[in-house]
């Protein structure tokens, strides 16, 4: 059968969809960037690789390594690899060679920079997979409003106490000043973007034992960081499923980075690609399927977000909350009070005009019937031409 006449079905259809594809990206930038990668974005994996030469493996250790990994069913991202060979002497300090099987974790993306190195112990493998800040600080992510910032203490009394008291009190001020910015951006007659945003602080020690390997993944994103860690603090605006956005050290703290890096979290998605934007993902072990974004795609009047319950002095994560027991050395700062509602005026405006079906399922829909449209109209054309030609 000459399938020639057909030929000029497939650029149209091709069009089609790229043309629907392009203006769901249009719509898709609405959305501020911080909740865009926390509903659309999926982690990068980190690599493991263990090394044991001739020795066997602690059962445990790798057990606990292997439930985690995302490959077996678990909630990390990390792809684990076992090799029967001694580990490259770059992860090594020494000339020794390790007389237990060794790890090297490395951070995604091509090279396999090297994140972090030790011996294969059950109690690595726990620390390397969870600690107690990313639980808390995963928690905080889940509920689809807070883009918590990390202060790591360099142990410096002045230079800690100088940076803590500035994010004290400049973070609490942002989320009101980005709301009214948002309102001034928006063109007359147009109804302005939705912003719910909060901007908890967390304090990690430098010493802190359990959190010893993610101080290591945090202080290894930039080369020299570690170095400027021990003589001033480093903050990192992490957002998303757990993806650290930037590291400021020392004196780069100010209010201009700070509300700069705010400024993009809470701005208007710019692309949808997450290879194009800035920051690198942490190693966490969280079910970020479970986050609540189901309010966040969508343009109907919906009660306010639950979120996270509010603080009531047990509850981690949230402000006025102290430090649990079984988190020694995260320290949690954060802003005071839950964000104010929109103005009275500004909700019966927004009810009045939200349409009658979420954006995220009307562009699925249409997506659907568009594809199913054009398939159909090429099966009718294919079997009349066929029949004609038959005939």
């Amino acid at each position: 059968m000459n399938l020639s006449p057909y030929k000029g079905l497939l650029p149209g259809l091709v069009l089609l969809l790229a043309a629907l594809a392009a203006a769901q990206e249009c719509d898709a930038c609405d959305e501020p960037v911080f909740r865009y990668a926390l509903s659309s974005w999926d982690t990068d994996a980190y690599t493991l690789k263990v090394y044991a030469p001739g020795t066997d493996l602690p059962e445990k250790a790798l057990s606990i390594l292997e439930k985690a990994s995302f490959k077996k069913g678990g909630k990390a991202n990390l792809t684990l690899r076992i090799l029967r060979k001694d580990p490259p002497p770059s992860s090594r300090q020494g000339k020794k060679k390790p007389r237990s099987p060794w790890m090297v974790l490395s951070y995604p993306g091509p090279g396999e920079r090297q994140a972090w190195a030790g011996p294969l112990t059950e109690e690595n493998a726990r620390a390397l997979v969870d600690s107690p800040a990313r639980r808390e600080l995963a928690e905080l992510l889940l509920d689809g409003e807070s883009v918590p910032w990390i202060l790591v203490e360099s142990g410096r009394a002045e230079a800690d106490a100088k940076a803590l008291a500035f994010l004290e009190k400049e973070l609490p001020l942002l989320p009101e000043r980005l709301r009214k910015e948002t309102l001034e951006a928006t063109p007359p007659g147009e109804q302005p973007r939705e912003l719910k945003v909060e901007f908890p602080l967390y304090r990690i020690r430098r010493d802190d034992p359990e959190e010893r390997i993610f101080l290591a993944i945090l202080l290894g994103v930039k080369d020299g960081l570690a170095q400027k860690a021990t003589q001033g603090p480093v903050a990192f605006p992490i957002f998303g499923r757990g993806r650290i956005l930037e590291a400021l050290a020392g004196p780069e703290i100010d209010q201009p980075a700070v509300l700069k890096a705010c400024r993009f979290l809470a701005g208007p998605c710019a692309c949808e690609v997450k290879g194009m934007a800035p920051g690198l993902d942490m190693l966490f072990a969280a079910d970020w399927e479970k986050a609540d974004i189901q309010p966040l795609l969508t343009e109907i009047d919906l009660p306010p977000l639950t979120g996270l319950p509010a603080g009531d002095g047990k509850k981690p994560g949230r402000a006025g909350a102290p430090p649990p027991a079984e988190t020694p050395g995260v320290e949690k700062k954060a802003p005071g009070g839950k964000t104010e509602p929109p103005p009275a005026a500004l909700g019966e405006k927004n009810k009045k005009s939200s349409p009658a079906l979420p954006s995220g399922f009307g562009r699925i829909l249409l997506i659907t019937l568009a594809v199913l449209a054009a398939a159909l109209g090429g099966l009718a054309v294919f079997f009349l031409k066929g029949k004609s030609g038959g005939a």
